[in-house]
Parts: structure tokens; sequence; C-alpha cells
């Protein structure tokens, strides 16, 4: 799994097209040591300056198709689940939104959307600029049992078993009769035989990690986002952080990220079994609260 533990910040001076001086925040990151990171941060401060100067960079470069995916992701570990050797086969990080995801290479998680109208246009924009905002409602669950025509296919056709979950905005699989040993070429085979969402598969491929919200989305249980993202270097931060999570525990009272559709009677395997358990509780799988 590609999820660095250090993160160090350095800024790349430059001057801007108004004539003026400008600092452009590069991250470094590490498996290993903030020493690391910082070392990263600096080397990553300086190169964009030598583009820059070159004329070879520019900000619009960082939201070019893929930049998300090839980052690895910059959220704050919470809690490390490690096996009966104690190898960790999964992360519970905070993401930059507030949620929970689990992060694993030991289990094969799908994401599949809810098909989308393509003539919707008007309807996608008001709802990227409400998630933007965070002032987005929840979307309109989608009836229970019901699987797009794809899907159902995909399922009928596979050689492996899959546990199906419903989530607010489409469908969640895990593949619960063997685990994978990374996320390679085979498993990511395997995803390709359902209509997974693209960014997610591109997510998985370039960070080498499956990943489950745990949690709801903040703006559809009406709360904001967190002001500030990970690392928190100030005591400020730090408390706003902290007031923040108080308040999104309680928001999240009364909801759930998903629900388990099929596969209740599967066998599930078993260097599995704490993974599901640990997801499916944290999911809150097993209430009848609304979906967020």
């Amino acid at each position: 799994m590609q999820i660095p533990r250090f993160w160090k910040r350095a800024a790349a001076k430059v001057t801007g097209h108004d004539g003026k001086p400008w600092k452009l925040p590069r991250w470094g990151w590490s498996a290993n040591s903030a020493v690391e990171a910082e070392t990263m941060a600096e080397t990553r401060a300086r190169n964009t300056e030598q583009k820059w100067t070159a004329g070879r960079f520019q900000p619009t470069n960082w939201y070019q198709p893929g930049f998300y995916e090839d980052l690895p992701p910059r959220e704050e570990i919470i809690d490390e689940v490690a096996d009966s050797l104690g190898n960790t086969q999964a992360l519970v990080t905070r993401n930059a939104y507030g949620s929970l995801v689990l992060n694993t290479d030991r289990m094969l998680i799908i994401d599949v959307d809810q098909p989308q109208n393509p003539n919707a246009v008007g309807s996608l924009i008001k709802k990227a600029i409400g998630v933007f905002f965070s002032r987005a409602a929840p979307p309109a669950e989608i009836p229970q049992n019901v699987l797009p025509q794809n899907l159902r296919e995909a399922l009928n056709q596979s050689t492996r078993q899959f546990r199906v979950y419903q989530t607010a905005a489409g469908w969640r699989l895990i593949m619960c009769d063997a685990a994978i040993g990374a996320v390679d070429k085979a498993s990511l085979e395997i995803m390709r035989q359902f209509p997974v969402d693209q960014q997610y598969l591109r997510l998985c491929e370039r960070q080498k990690t499956c990943r489950a919200r745990l949690t709801p989305k903040s703006w559809r249980v009406g709360l904001e986002r967190p002001r500030y993202r990970y690392p928190f270097d100030s005591a400020p931060e730090k408390a706003s952080m902290a007031k923040w999570s108080d308040s999104y525990l309680k928001a999240i009272e009364g909801h759930a990220t998903c629900r388990l559709l099929e596969g209740h009677d599967l066998p599930i395997a078993p260097e599995l079994a704490q993974l599901i358990e640990l997801h499916d509780q944290l999911s809150g799988v097993d209430s009848e609260a609304p979906l967020a």
C-alpha cells in the first residue's frame, strides 16, 4: 500500500504572472521518516522552481487528468489492522473531507457508480458545485435489490464470490472467497470484468491500494468539510480538527454508509474475516439508517 506515514511541506519560490513573488506549496512524503519526507519536499520545490524558470511549469499542471491518482493520499492514519503474524493488512485513514476510509491490498474492493443520464449535464454541474461548497443534498437512494443489468451479468459470469453492498450513489463489491496478494495485474483484471468506476480503478492501479469509505460524507449529513487538511502543524489547526471531529461524530448518528444486499450466506476466506467484520461494523451495514 502506498499510504505514507510522514508528510512535510516546502515552498517553491517563483515570480508570478503579476510580477510579484509567489510561494507554491510542494509536499514530500515517506513511509520511513520525517527527514525523508522533508528531503523530498525540498527536492520537489527546487524542481518546480527550475521548471518554472524554464517556462515548463504552470500551476494548472497540478490539475491535469490523473493528478489525484498519481499522488499518494495525504491522510491521517487513524488505525492499523494487523494479521495474526503482525503484518499490516489494512490502514484506516481520514480523508480530506473527514470520512474514515479503509485502505488495503489484501481485500479486493470494487466501486460501481449509479449509471448517469448522459443528457443530464446541468444536474451534474449543480451536483459538482454543491459538493465543492459542501452543501450538496443527499442523493436519492437507489431502490433496494435493483442492480443495473451489466452489473448483474458480470456477477453471474464471474467465477469469484462477492458480497454486494448498496451505497448512497451506487454499489460496492467485496470479493470474499479469497484474499489477494497485491493490487496487481491479476486483481485489476478481475475488477475490469465489472462496470467499475474508472477513476477508482486508476486510483487502485497507481496507488496499489483498494479503498472503501467507512463513514458518511460530511456534506450529506449537513456538515461542512474540515477547515484544515492533514498534517495539522499548529495548535489552532489541531484544535479546529478536534472540534470538527466531535461535530462530525454527532452528525453521522442515524446514518450508514452501505448495506449488504447479497452474499449474506457466502463463506468468507479466513484471512478476510477480520477486514470484512471491520468494514461492516464501521459502515453500519446492519443498520436500517439512511445511506450518506
